[in-house]
């Protein structure tokens, strides 16, 4: 029997996402403008995603702005669903709830969005933000397992730092964005810390079910995280 997932009391997880992109067949605005309405009640704070393009010519610049999405807020500010042109996205933000609750709404709110239209999904992607504490003049590489070494002859006095990695995830087949980086400081003798998980999975004719994809996205990143920090540091939010 396969091992239940290991759950933190107190997650430091800020933000957590599911996200499709897709491809449309027809009109992208009347499926977004009737899935608005279909939410309204549960997301009544809606506001429009604009992209401006700008065009230089030699007689100088014109611009234009055109509604490319929508962004919407639930009533108690805590859940968001954004779409654009070819992605869909719901988030969690803080305090983290599970991931079936995340995970349900997410599919919830994708059967009202695909009611109107035909979608092909894309990529699936599940991604997860947390906000780390580190004591201040510990060893931040005893916490954190993934940091940047410093060459010998280099200052060793490290005051801020920005890493962003691509890791290709074998099976099933995907890539893991891992970004690092130093937070304002939040609270006193502590330095935060965000760790920055992207798991973003291509989906073809031969990817099978896209929900469980999904599952095995969630247990990959349960995977990366606990991977990635020390049971020292876990001890904090268990």
């Amino acid at each position: 029997m396969a091992n239940e997932p290991r759950h933190l009391t107190n997650a430091p997880i800020v933000e957590a996402m599911i996200a499709f992109d897709f491809v449309v067949s027809g009109g992208l605005d009347d499926l977004r403008n009737a899935f608005l309405e279909r939410i309204r009640s549960r997301y009544p704070n809606q506001a429009p995603i604009q992209k401006a393009e700008i065009t230089f010519n030699a007689e100088g610049s014109t611009g234009k702005t055109n509604v490319v999405g929508a962004r919407c807020v639930s009533l108690n500010g805590k859940n968001v669903c954004a779409m654009n042109e070819n992605s869909f996205i719901c988030s969690r933000l803080h305090p983290y709830e599970n991931w079936e609750s995340l995970s349900s709404e997410f599919r919830h709110l994708w059967e009202v969005f695909t009611t109107s239209g035909a979608l092909t999904v894309t990529k699936a992607a599940v991604r997860y933000i947390n906000k780390i504490f580190i004591p201040e003049g510990s060893e931040i590489f005893d916490s954190i397992f993934t940091y940047p070494k410093l060459a010998d002859g280099l200052p060793q006095d490290m005051s801020s730092v920005f890493v962003r990695l691509q890791l290709a995830i074998p099976e099933p087949p995907g890539i893991l964005l891992v970004t690092e980086a130093q937070l304002p400081p939040e609270k006193p003798k502590y330095v935060a810390i965000a760790l920055d998980h992207d798991l973003q999975f291509p989906v073809t004719e031969q990817t099978g079910d896209v929900w469980k994809l999904l599952e095995e996205a969630r247990r990959l990143k349960n995977q990366y995280f606990f991977a990635s920090i020390s049971e020292e540091l876990l001890k904090e939010y268990a």
